[in-house]
């Protein structure tokens, strides 16, 4: 099981989708193999507030599994046509979630002005 990242990846909600709902319908979906996963943050605009709700997305045979609410997001009502993008997140760079550094380095952190 492989996280994957997409350059620009964008696409639309094809059907509304409930708080509840544990299926979403995408206008186009990300080119993966089985059990590989990506983050999808979900963005609408509803009643004058910016709405946002990362979710899990993992490839199952010709289906997707999508876990909601995650990173501290909250399962949400999404409209029609609402955004749907692959979209760096907190988890992406937690260093829980990077490999352990190759005996041996020294990481350098380089402030650019």
């Amino acid at each position: 099981m492989a996280q994957r990242f997409y350059n620009n990846f964008s696409t639309t909600l094809s059907a509304a989708a409930t708080a509840s709902s544990a299926s979403l319908s995408l206008s186009v979906t990300p080119e993966m193999t089985n059990d590989d996963w990506c983050w999808l943050t979900l963005q609408a605009n509803i009643s004058g507030a910016t709405v946002i709700e990362i979710v899990k997305a993992i490839k199952a045979a010709d289906n997707f599994v999508f876990e909601r609410g995650q990173q501290s997001t909250l399962p949400s009502d999404f409209p029609t046509g609402s955004k749907v993008e692959n979209r760096a997140t907190a988890a992406d760079f937690s260093r829980s979630t990077l490999p352990p550094a190759p005996s041996g380095f020294s990481p350098v952190l380089a402030i650019l002005e």
